[in-house]
């Protein structure tokens, strides 16, 4: 729904507006703005303290003997990790830091060594916005339309009942990669855009893995 400077909806947006829409509407009104220096430094100092984790704990598990303490660097190192994925979803709004292009670039960085596709996924976050609940080309809609269901077979409405089992035990992060990957194929004809950005998601990964089993090999731990 596009809101004016006040956040109020704009005539001609969704039918009439309603006291919840607008109550909505005014409690999101100052989420863009412009962050402070606080909030700025504090941005900072978590991506600054989380990178130290996450490196800090993948170079001492590798210095150590195989036992609980290097397991227990591992879960450090991978809990860090998870935080800074996290944290990207802010960079693609740019409110993270509030430099929409750095943060961007760092999101990146960030994605690229676990093959996450971050540029395609930022733009089709966009479209998800734009479409929320009014197209089913949603590029993160979850709800199954009843025309899917009645479309699927067997093998496909056994997949539909057992969603959260499919997505979380058998296809997991690959999946996700996967399926993001697809949509920016399909949704390729509604944001031109995305040619690109595919284009850049492809060639950063294929770099950051081939510095990373380059370094793996120099050390003599490539298997």
């Amino acid at each position: 729904m596009e809101t004016n400077q006040d956040g109020q909806p704009l005539a001609g947006g969704l039918g009439s507006v309603t006291p919840l829409v607008r109550d909505l509407c005014a409690a999101v009104a100052d989420l863009g703005g412009t962050l402070t220096a606080a909030e700025r430094t504090w941005a900072l100092l978590r991506l600054v303290v989380l990178s130290g984790l996450l490196m800090a704990g993948a170079w001492l598990f590798w210095l150590l003997p195989l036992g609980w303490l290097a397991l227990l660097l591992l879960l450090m190192a991978g809990v860090a990790y998870a935080l800074l994925l996290i944290a990207t979803h802010e960079m693609v709004h740019g409110t993270l830091l509030g430099w929409p292009l750095l943060e961007m670039v760092l999101a990146c960085l960030i994605s690229w060594p676990m093959a996450w596709p971050h540029a395609t996924y930022a733009r089709l976050h966009r479209l998800h916005h734009r479409w929320l609940g009014s197209d089913p080309r949603d590029p993160e809609r979850t709800e199954l339309l009843a025309a899917e269901w009645r479309r699927a077979g067997p093998m496909r409405s056994w997949v539909y009942r057992h969603l959260l089992i499919w997505r979380s035990l058998i296809l997991g992060g690959v999946g996700l990669i996967v399926d993001t990957t697809i949509k920016g194929l399909r949704l390729e004809p509604v944001d031109p855009g995305l040619a690109g950005v595919r284009r850049l998601d492809g060639v950063g990964v294929v770099v950051i893995h081939g510095l990373m089993l380059t370094l793996a090999m120099a050390n003599g731990v490539f298997w």
